[in-house]
């Protein structure tokens, strides 16, 4: 399922026959990173909010979704999160 979002560019697309909350559950997480991720730097930051150059956060260890909780009787939620970031932060390192 993951390459078919990477190839559509998209959370929008079919899901795993048999898998179908699971499947619905990664699509729904992948465009909540698509929409949060749009445009957005994934370089860590200073405390005074300057960019730590080189140094990159991706999935969980980015924060947020997961702050108090961990939804772990859903199986692969996190990875549309942890793909959109990784996808960004390639696309960073990439332009160095």
């Amino acid at each position: 399922m993951e390459n078919a979002i990477l190839s559509a560019q998209s959370a929008d697309v079919d899901a795993v026959s048999g898998a179908t909350v699971t499947s619905d559950a990664i699509k729904k997480a992948a465009a909540d990173c698509i929409s949060r991720a749009s445009g957005t730097e994934v370089t860590l930051k200073e405390e005074d909010g300057t960019a730590i150059d080189g140094l990159y956060a991706t999935g969980d260890c980015s924060g947020g979704m997961f702050a108090t909780t961990y939804p772990n009787l859903m199986i692969g939620l996190a990875c549309g999160r942890t793909m959109t970031f990784a996808r960004h932060a390639a696309k960073q390192v990439a332009k160095r």
